[in-house]
């Protein structure tokens, strides 16, 4: 992501161990226009289960947001957080009730909340797309698990515009002799 001061800032996941405890944390880089990496970089983030930072947008207001999972036990919950220039946690949630949850996109929204797509799967069967949508805070307002039977669905972008959100992501049969997956386009 291009950041406001012509710099960028580069979000991904980092494995760390202590001793026999092992964690993975959002790990975000800032750099300026050259690439080059600035004071205070990078800067972790996380809960004390295994994060993943999959994407990163300013947020309306000041600041970012990230989309990503945290594993907490067995489970994985869709995860958002957000930061404000300085680097500092503004607030972070996880989402999600069944077994699997990931966020891989997330899109600010003119109303200052943000739509946050991935996917969502039970303990068995197949992955449905899972969107969310939340205020300003990251507190889910609304969400929906949309998909097909037998395929594996994942939202992987999404898109505000004039009230109207649009999913693009990929759709594969569960097993895969019964085919390639596709382009996957939710309007």
């Amino acid at each position: 992501l291009q950041t406001p001061d012509g710099g960028y800032m580069v979000v991904g996941t980092t494995f760390q161990t202590e001793g026999t405890i092992s964690d993975r944390e959002i790990m975000i880089i800032k750099t300026d226009e050259f690439g080059r990496e600035l004071d205070h970089s990078p800067m972790l983030y996380g809960t004390s289960g295994h994060d993943y930072g999959y994407k990163v947008v300013p947020a309306g207001n000041g600041g970012y947001v990230i989309a990503g999972s945290s594993k907490q036990g067995s489970n994985t919950f869709g995860y958002i957080i957000k930061i404000n220039s300085n680097g500092e946690k503004v607030f972070e949630h996880t989402v999600g009730t069944t077994p699997l949850q990931e966020f891989m996109a997330i899109t600010a929204c003119d109303d200052g909340g943000f739509i946050l797509t991935g996917y969502s799967k039970e303990t068995t069967g197949d992955k449905q797309v899972y969107l969310v949508k939340t205020d300003s805070w990251g507190l889910t307002v609304w969400e929906r698990v949309i998909g097909f039977t037998d395929f594996n669905d994942v939202g992987e972008a999404v898109i505000e515009h004039n009230g109207r959100i649009i999913i693009t992501g990929s759709t594969a049969p569960v097993t895969t002799a019964s085919g390639n997956s596709r382009l996957l386009i939710l309007n």
